[in-house]
């Protein structure tokens, strides 16, 4: 069976995020040469994280782009697939909580807010590598910072960028 690399469709969520914060990162020219190297390489596009990592762990693929929660679920189901050590060109996306002004059941949206923000509920979600830490201070090595503002700024360009890329 020929293996292949697995990606997620690099136009969407966490993966086209971590794109683009490479882009800011890298510079316009290395991160497109960087978009074109992959894509030459045939990737085999999915459209999920968790069936990147599903792939990986069959053996379909040697290595995939995907989100640590996806790895972990895999680890936890006892497939052969490990993360990639946190570097600076790793994204940590910060989960947040927050209760919408108007929504329907603001009693039960108030609950489920108090309870995700108790620290047993925080330490639960670590141990099952849903966030890397209870706070972004807790990892130690550094890792992408993006400037988010400047980021949405270049969004239209840089997407258009990825669809000439990655839609063929």
């Amino acid at each position: 069976m020929e293996r292949q690399s697995r990606a997620r469709y690099p136009l969407f969520g966490t993966t086209a995020t971590h794109f683009l914060a490479l882009r800011q990162h890298w510079g316009d020219a290395r991160w497109q040469n960087w978009c074109r190297a992959l894509q030459a390489n045939k990737p085999f596009l999915v459209d999920g994280n968790s069936v990147v990592a599903k792939l990986v762990g069959k053996g379909e693929a040697w290595i995939g782009l995907t989100d640590s929660d996806d790895i972990a679920t895999e680890q936890r189901d006892g497939a052969p697939v490990v993360a990639a050590p946190l570097s600076d060109e790793s994204l940590l996306i910060p989960n947040t909580v927050a209760v919408t002004r108007g929504a329907p059941h603001p009693t039960a949206a108030q609950e489920l807010f108090e309870y995700l923000r108790q620290p047993e509920v925080v330490q639960k979600l670590v141990a099952v590598k849903a966030l890397e830490g209870a706070s972004i201070q807790d990892v130690a090595v550094a890792t992408l910072k993006p400037d988010w503002r400047n980021l949405l700024i270049d969004l239209d360009e840089a997407t258009m960028t990825l669809k000439g890329i990655f839609l063929r």
